[in-house]
C-alpha cells in the first residue's frame, strides 16, 4: 500500500511539464499579490466613511465579489479568475454603510485564509517542479513564465 501511495506523485510529475508548472506558479504569485491588495482594500473600506465610485459602484457589490473570489480560491487557488475578480475590487472606491463595514471586517479572515491556501498550493507546485527538474523554480523563472493556457491553469500539458 505504501508503494501505491508513493507512486501517485511520480505519475503526476510525469504528466506535467515544467513550462506549465511555471505558468501555474506565476498565476499563484499574481493571485497572492492581488489577494493581499484585496485584503488591504476591504480593511480600508471597513474603516472609511466616504468614497467615490469607479467600476463596482456599491459596497454590496464589493462584498459579493470578495465572496466569489474566496469561492474561486477554495475551488482552485491557481485559477486566473481570482486575479480578474480581485482586481475589480482593489481598483475601486465605494461608500459602505455600517452594516456593510461589519460584513467586510468579517471577510478579512477569509481572505487571509485564501492567501494561506495559495501559499500552500505554491509549495505543492514547487515540490512537483523540484521532483521534475531537481530544483525549485526561481522568482525569475516564475516571472518569465508564460500565462496559463486556460482559466483553471491546469499544469497537465503534453507539449513538452
Amino acid at each position: 500500500r505504501k508503494y501505491e501511495d508513493d507512486v501517485g506523485s511520480v505519475i503526476h510529475t510525469c504528466a506535467v511539464s515544467k513550462k506549465s508548472l511555471l505558468a501555474k506558479l506565476k498565476s499563484l504569485k499574481k493571485n497572492k499579490a492581488e489577494l493581499t491588495k484585496l485584503k488591504d482594500k476591504i480593511t480600508a473600506l471597513s474603516k472609511k466613511s466616504v468614497r467615490s465610485a469607479r467600476q463596482i459602484t456599491t459596497c454590496a457589490a464589493v462584498i459579493s465579489t470578495v465572496k466569489i473570489v474566496n469561492t474561486f480560491v477554495i475551488q482552485n487557488p491557481a485559477s486566473t479568475l481570482i486575479f480578474i475578480q480581485a482586481s475589480k475590487v482593489t481598483s475601486v472606491t465605494v461608500t459602505c454603510t455600517t452594516t456593510e463595514k461589519t460584513s467586510l471586517k468579517n471577510l478579512i479572515p477569509a481572505v487571509a485564509a485564501a492567501i494561506l491556501a495559495i501559499e500552500r498550493e505554491t509549495a505543492a507546485v514547487q515540490a512537483t517542479v523540484k521532483e521534475l527538474s531537481g530544483k525549485e523554480a526561481t522568482d525569475a523563472e516564475i516571472d518569465g513564465a508564460g500565462e496559463c493556457g486556460n482559466t483553471d491553469c491546469s499544469p497537465v500539458d503534453d507539449s513538452d
